[in-house]
């Protein structure tokens, strides 16, 4: 008989969530996150969780805020999306076209398999500003224009003979 499993962090308080070893003494940080503002949860939910396959980490909702926490790739690192029912007018567009969340995929083959739901989920595969982004990989823009760049990682294309992509090499999504 195997022990029980304790709960996923999305049912416990943040308190208990699982904790990294401080990353240093300088900074003893044991989690980081990054939030962003949305104005669309649902759409944002359908790409980063349905189609990437980021983990929920935990949701919440009260009178002004509503969110929605994924592990990336799991609770220690966190992306947060954020709705601020006080200002539903705020611009949630990405500042410019180079800011990014880069994936590493450990095939050529996988970058275009995750590229392919991303675009089925609501996202748009464009032109990276960074050249180096084409080589062995693809960046898909979210539903609110923000970018995901799916890159091959390079020692494993390397040992195992993946072709990487090239920039005409690009597959029809």
């Amino acid at each position: 008989m195997s022990a029980p499993q304790p709960p996923p962090p999305s049912q416990l308080p943040p308190s208990s969530w699982p904790r990294s070893p401080r990353y240093s003494d300088r900074l003893p940080a044991v989690r980081f996150r990054v939030a962003r503002p949305t104005r669309d949860l649902e759409a944002l939910r359908r790409f980063y969780v349905d189609a990437l396959g980021l983990p929920v980490v935990s949701t919440f909702a009260d009178a002004v805020f509503t969110g929605l926490i994924l592990g990336v790739p799991d609770e220690r690192y966190q992306l947060e999306f954020i709705v601020d029912s006080r200002h539903p007018d705020m611009e949630t567009r990405a500042p410019t076209q180079d800011n990014l969340l880069v994936f590493y995929l450990d095939s050529v083959a996988a970058v275009d398999s995750v590229a392919r739901r991303l675009v089925d989920a609501g996202g748009k595969l464009v032109e990276p500003v960074n050249d180096w982004w084409k080589v062995d990989g693809l960046t898909v823009e979210d539903p609110e224009g923000w970018r995901v760049v799916l890159f091959a990682d390079y020692d494993r294309v390397k040992t195992h003979g993946d072709a990487p992509h090239t920039g005409a090499q690009q597959p029809n999504l």
